[in-house]
């Protein structure tokens, strides 16, 4: 999980709010899209809890309502995050699709709960908040796939740097310029999978320069 800074809702969905008897369920398929496009972007088109990219199919986006639905928030934009499929294509289920309507606490959109998110070496996610067994209890992050892909990306950040970093007298100029380029998004506004795993593991080696 990564911090979503959530921008404006689309002007669409702005407008078919005015409509009497708006509902989540009967939105136009062009405002759909709208919303769909807008969350996608704010978050580079990473899944809002695994962090897996996002392919551009209208089948492998889902609409997330982080607090469950109800008639007062299923429209509002700072309830919606845009979620992988979660498994419900090809295998084990995760993120929304595992959550359900159950109640997450640890919110993508607090700076405070996601600065609480660490990994272990062998790829388990968790977090130094109360609540953080919701990462497998809830959104089943901690499941096989996920571990092993983000023991991949840890172990890759380690060669890379034993290579890097060897011989090199300074250290932190290159663990920053490399931090910079994995926080950027790439020349179609996307970030790479897993990016919340390159942050946290560039920000915890510049601190122990410090």
């Amino acid at each position: 999980m990564i911090f979503i800074n959530k921008g404006k809702e689309p002007n669409s969905l702005t407008q078919y709010k005015k409509q009497f008897n708006a509902r989540f369920d009967n939105l136009p398929s062009d405002v759909k899209n709208d919303l769909r496009n807008a969350l996608l972007y704010e978050q580079g088109y990473v899944c809002a809890y695994c962090m897996r990219r996002i392919p551009e199919r209208d089948q492998a986006c889902k609409i997330e309502h982080f607090s469950a639905r109800t008639l007062q928030n299923e429209l509002k934009y700072g309830n919606l995050l845009a979620c992988c499929s979660g498994g419900e294509l090809n295998g084990v289920r995760t993120c929304d699709t595992f959550k359900g309507n159950r109640v997450l606490h640890l919110n993508p959109q607090n700076l405070n709960d996601m600065n609480s998110i660490s990994y272990r070496h062998d790829g388990t996610i968790t977090s130094s908040m109360p609540y953080k067994n919701e990462l497998s209890d809830l959104l089943n992050l901690n499941c096989e796939q996920l571990k092993l892909d983000r023991k991949q990306v840890i172990k890759n950040l380690e060669e890379l740097l034993y290579r890097k970093l060897k011989n090199n007298n300074n250290r932190r100029y290159y663990l920053n310029t490399l931090l910079k380029h994995y926080k950027s998004r790439d020349e179609d506004n996307k970030f790479g999978s897993y990016i919340g795993v390159y942050i946290w593991y560039l920000e915890k080696k510049l601190r122990s320069l410090s």
